[in-house]
């Protein structure tokens, strides 16, 4: 308002500024005053447009409604916006109105002079006296009405300052208004609960008190399982002795221990049977005092048939992995002989009732419970190296049977045990009848000696069966795809104990499902193939029931058994790719024309000896630093060793197939991987599969470019070439990440457009065993706590 008070006073200013050349004019003619010039009455033309509107004041004075649908707050906001509008164009409107005065005063100074110039031109018929009391008079009444606009002006502005500010001030008392009478309904709503509010209240009550009967149940189910956990505890320290955890770093004492332990029990085995054959033959010497030394060397290397029953065990022992333990432990809870013989008959299978008595018979059995201890005691003493017929105590079965019925019932038990003498010396005199049989008693004696005795069938299940060692030759290939996966994702060699876990000891199936994961993806078979290698000692032959290995044994085999590698820079990789494309651009096409003639199936590989050749042939020389780069680029290309692909080879590192690559237009590349998704779709509602049964895929749920591939040659499509590979994955290419992979809940969208189906978890044997696995492994933790 300053500003416009200042061009006000300017203004007026300027009015009464005469121009120097009129006193001049005044004296020298008279002024022609003429009718109605510059009258009081007349208004000049300055003021004439002079108007500035007032401030309506009805618009305070208006009735405002009590019920407004439109929000308060809105109706306040926009009243503010509208105030602040209404201010802004007022003050434009008094700018144009002082340019509009200053220009109308600008254009009266221009037509004054014509005036006076009229006015010279006329004859001073009056005195220049008048004229200048006229003109005095004609200025002061210009002056007042200047002053009078001026004030008119200030008390406008006066006048709409204040009634803004009332505007505001009611603005805030109906805001003020607005709030109290909404914070009155809120206390109001507080206070006078809704039947909403009521059944809320009620069921929050009633699941309060549910979830507190809840919590008591389990309170009380723990504390019932804690009681029975006790008492199992107590129960198995009653039965068996609790088991004590063996330590990682004591195996190999332990198993030290182990293999000495064996040894000694073998060799009491061998001096207990020596023992008792010894015995034995004491007793028959005493029973049979006919009976010459010289005869002894004979006797102690002879070995009867075995029984029937002897025999059938010897026969299914073998076969069935059984130990006498836990062949003969299926009587502990037989009373009578007919249990035996049933038992006998369900393990067996077709066994004569005989067989069974004559047992019992020869070796005085009066409890069944001796049975297997009996087993166990007379077990070595027979042979089973000839062909079964029957035994010598059948053929004296059978030759009291010719004679009298029922012999061996009568027969007393000392009279019965004498039979396995007098075959023995039966069987010695017919040895002795035949000269090829017959051998110097003492040499034999003393040979038998020195000779370690032959572990029986039943000796050798106590042994545990052994196998042969994987070999590196057999997972060599396993080895280099293996460091070249981890090159590919940037991990160093010294990082691989670290992917594997933090634990000391590793399990088989943990390394199996190492290997199955990312960064290397490998197919089963040759998981547990590579986990297997990994796990097994530097020997030539393990233990079959071998599972767990310690990590520092996992990371130094792998360590020894693989090459060094360094991790690439960019700066790196951007030099090695530059000498190759220094290389190619010069030998491109006959490296092109020698691997044709070596691919005759254009399938755009040769095999890596068939390159090296072709690199021989033209006398080219890698580096091999440059050599190991090439072949991870040809192992990311299709995952394959001992493959080179040289046509994307030779591709990706000429510009102008590059640039014949790149005219391909989007529609063109859009075609292609539609055929081919259509064919994948196709194939994979043949044989009835999904996209998550086929492709393997992370925690994230990602599938890597190798994974897809395997996915691929699962379901049998192998014919894709490697450009066509490289368009469908990068048009599958997942947004979020930076390395080549596809997300599964992507492609599986995509594919359910193709027919493909859902895939629908459940519950598998494996997923099951583990389960069982799982809760065997918390029982047996709390078992040993």
């Amino acid at each position: 308002m300053l500003g416009d008070t200042q061009i006000i006073d300017d203004k007026n200013s300027t009015l009464n500024n005469r121009p120097s050349s009129f006193n001049t004019l005044e004296i020298s003619r008279p002024v022609l005053k003429r009718k109605g010039q510059n009258s009081v009455k007349v208004l000049p033309r300055v003021m004439r447009g002079s108007h500035i509107g007032e401030f309506d004041k009805d618009l305070l004075l208006r009735i405002k409604p009590k019920q407004v649908l439109i929000e308060k707050e809105q109706l306040f906001q926009e009243n503010m916006e509208l105030k602040l509008k209404t201010h802004s164009l007022q003050q434009e409107l008094l700018r144009l109105k002082t340019k509009n005065m200053q220009i109308e005063n600008e254009l009266s100074k221009k037509e004054d002079p014509k005036d006076i110039k009229q006015a010279w031109d006329k004859p001073q018929s009056t005195s220049i006296i008048p004229s200048l009391k006229q003109t005095i008079k004609e200025l002061k009444a210009e002056l007042e009405i200047r002053e009078k606009d001026i004030f008119k002006l200030k008390s406008n502005i006066k006048c709409s300052r204040v009634s803004e500010l009332e505007v505001e001030v009611q603005a805030y008392i109906d805001e003020c208004t607005r709030l109290r009478h909404h914070l009155e309904e809120t206390l109001k709503s507080k206070q006078e609960p809704t039947e909403e509010k009521i059944l809320t209240a009620q069921a929050l009550a009633s699941l309060k008190n549910e979830n507190n009967e809840y919590f008591q149940q389990i309170s009380a189910l723990k504390t019932e399982n804690s009681t029975l956990k006790a008492t199992l505890e107590e129960e198995k320290k009653k039965k068996k002795p609790i088991v004590k955890k063996v330590d990682v770093n004591n195996r190999t004492e332990i198993h030290k221990l182990r293999i000495a332990l064996d040894s000694s029990s073998k060799d009491f085995a061998d001096k207990e049977e020596k023992y008792k054959m010894e015995i034995a033959l004491l007793k028959a010497k005493v029973d049979k005092g006919n009976i010459k030394p010289k005869r002894i060397g004979n006797i102690v290397n002879f070995k009867p048939k075995a029984p029937s029953l002897f025999k059938l065990v010897n026969s299914i022992i073998p076969l069935r992995f059984k130990s006498v333990n836990e062949f003969v432990g299926i009587f502990k809870n037989v009373k009578s002989f007919a249990g035996i013989y049933e038992q006998f008959k369900a393990v067996c299978g077709k066994v004569k009732q005989k067989h069974v008595s004559e047992i019992s018979i020869i070796f005085n059995l009066d409890r069944p419970e001796k049975f297997p201890d009996v087993v166990k005691e007379w077990y070595p003493f027979y042979d089973y190296s000839s062909k079964y017929e029957s035994s010598d105590e059948e053929d004296k079965v059978k030759r009291g049977k010719q004679d009298t019925r029922g012999i061996e019932n009568s027969k007393s038990s000392s009279q019965i045990i004498e039979k396995p003498d007098s075959s023995l010396s039966k069987a010695a005199k017919s040895r002795e009848s035949t000269p090829a049989l017959i051998q110097k008693p003492q040499e034999k004696l003393e040979s038998n000696k020195n000779k370690a005795p032959k572990p029986g069938p039943i000796a050798n299940l106590f042994i545990k069966p052994k196998i042969q060692t994987i070999k590196k030759s057999q997972v060599a290939d396993l080895l280099l795809k293996s460091s070249l996966a981890l090159q590919i994702h940037r991990i160093a060699k010294e990082d691989f104990p670290n992917l594997i876990s933090n634990s000391d000891s590793i399990s088989f199936e943990a390394m199996e499902a190492f290997f199955r994961s990312e960064p290397f993806s490998f197919p089963q078979e040759d998981a547990r193939l590579l986990s297997k290698f990994l796990i097994e000692p530097n020997e030539d032959t393990v233990d079959e029931d071998l599972h767990l290995a310690s990590l520092d044994h996992i990371t130094t085999k792998y360590f020894k058994n693989t090459e060094n590698w360094t991790i690439l820079s960019n700066t790196d990789e951007e030099r090695l790719d530059k000498e190759l494309t220094s290389i190619l651009s010069e030998y491109h096409l006959a490296l092109k024309e020698s691997c044709l003639a070596c691919d005759p199936d254009q399938k755009g590989t040769v095999s890596s000896d068939d390159f090296k050749i072709i690199l021989e042939d033209l006398q080219l020389t890698f580096t091999p630093e440059l050599h190991s780069y090439c072949r991870l680029l040809f192992y990311s290309c299709n995952m394959q060793i001992n493959q080179v692909p040289y046509e994307y080879f030779i591709k990706s590192y000429i510009s102008h197939d590059n640039s014949n690559s790149q005219d391909m237009s989007d529609e063109e590349i859009a075609v292609i991987v539609r055929g081919y998704l259509e064919k994948i779709a196709d194939k994979m509602v043949e044989d009835g599969k999904t996209v998550k049964g086929i492709f393997n895929y992370d925690d994230e749920g990602l599938i890597s470019g190798q994974g897809f591939c395997e996915g691929l040659e699962n379901i049998g499509i192998t014919d894709i070439p490697q450009d066509h590979m490289v368009l469908i994955l990068e048009a599958l290419q997942y947004e979020n990440s930076e390395d080549p992979c596809i997300l599964v809940e992507e492609l599986e969208d995509i594919l359910q457009h193709y027919g493909v189906g859902e895939h629908h978890e459940s519950m598998t044997t494996e997923g099951i065993a583990k389960e069982n696995q799982d809760e065997d492994d918390e029982y047996s933790e709390d078992y040993e706590d």
